[in-house]
């Protein structure tokens, strides 16, 4: 016998993973059962049949309330996390319920993901009002997992008040969270004009806020500089729907520069947005773009499932590989050839 397997314990055997009913965990997580969340999210992240049912029916207990969701982006290096850290500890000192929905980039090789967010926000951890969940982002753009939206509305049912979505980093396709949230934060720090540059418009434009982090000791000066750089690139932004013009402020996680100013912000921002109804407005519309994408993800799972579909699928990708056809063609064959799977439908 090798010695590999001399070390293998013939007795081990892996721990079944215990089963909740959903109504079970629907009553835990109203409760604010921590445990409890983390086993829905983990079902919200599944694509198992019998999880998704599980999860519609948990969010049959959901009811809308008045948290605020907060997104916060910005490019790899801005200080993200340890912002959340910080603004986050001084939100729980108050006796907010604060929920950290943080998303790291998946490798498109492996498929794998580092989740080390949650080791940038130690004064967090330990906090008794704060949840924070590490997640994936799978093959999902945007910047936010598939899961987001139900994992939003699980830390909801579990009475968090503000729910922070970190997403992975500003990237060409870093706009699909503002689907999900209330506010948008960017973060930049000081001696960021290049990175400016590289942000696309439509995320400037997004941004409710836009924060200079790391606003101290000899940086400071630079970071005036960026935030006049930001202020200047504002001027040429379309209004958002709402109406407010978005803030540049100073801050620095490590001296709490401007901590109150940043609180004081984003409190005057949902008091407008609840009085002007964009927030009940921006909350419809956030369901109806669930929807949007939950039924076109549906119309595509169900296609590809077709057995016809699949086999012509497998023969143009040959076709391809041989240079017989290009993929332009191979998507109008496709429609047509689903237009008439249907059509032939009794």
């Amino acid at each position: 016998m090798s010695q590999k397997n001399k070390n293998i314990n013939p007795n081990f055997k892996k721990s079944k993973r215990k089963e909740h009913s959903p109504k079970l965990l629907s009553d835990k997580i109203l409760a604010g059962d921590k445990i409890s969340l983390s086993h829905a999210l983990s079902l919200a992240e599944s694509v198992l049949e019998k999880d998704r049912s599980a999860i519609s029916t948990i969010l049959k207990n959901y009811n809308p309330s008045d948290t605020k969701r907060i997104a916060v982006t910005g490019p790899p290096g801005a200080g993200k996390s340890t912002f959340i850290n910080s603004f986050g500890y001084h939100l729980a000192k108050l006796g907010n319920k604060i929920a950290i929905l943080t998303v790291d980039p998946s490798s498109p090789q492996s498929g794998g993901s580092i989740l080390g967010d949650k080791t940038r926000m130690e004064s967090l951890i330990n906090q008794e009002n704060v949840f924070i969940r590490p997640s994936a982002s799978g093959t999902e753009s945007g910047g936010v997992s598939a899961a987001t939206m139900e994992s939003i509305l699980l830390c909801e049912m579990a009475g968090y008040d503000y729910i922070f979505v970190e997403t992975v980093g500003v990237g060409q396709s870093e706009v699909a969270v503002s689907d999900l949230v209330d506010m948008y934060i960017l973060v930049v720090q000081p001696g960021s004009g290049d990175e400016l540059q590289g942000i696309k418009r439509g995320i400037m434009e997004l941004a409710d806020l836009y924060l200079v982090n790391k606003a101290d000791g000899d940086k400071i000066d630079l970071a005036k500089l960026s935030a006049k750089a930001i202020n200047s690139a504002k001027s040429l932004m379309h209004p958002k729907a709402h109406g407010i013009s978005p803030q540049t402020i100073l801050y620095s996680s490590d001296s709490l520069i401007n901590i109150d100013i940043v609180q004081k912000t984003i409190e005057d921002f949902f008091t407008n947005i609840s009085e002007n109804q964009y927030y009940r407005i921006n909350r419809n519309n956030q369901m109806s773009s669930w929807l949007t994408r939950e039924i076109n993800k549906s119309i595509i799972e169900t296609v590809e499932e077709i057995e016809q579909i699949q086999k012509l699928k497998s023969s143009l990708q040959n076709q391809i590989n041989n240079s017989e056809a290009f993929p332009i063609e191979a998507g109008r064959i496709i429609k047509q050839a689903i237009k008439e799977i249907f059509n032939s439908t009794p």
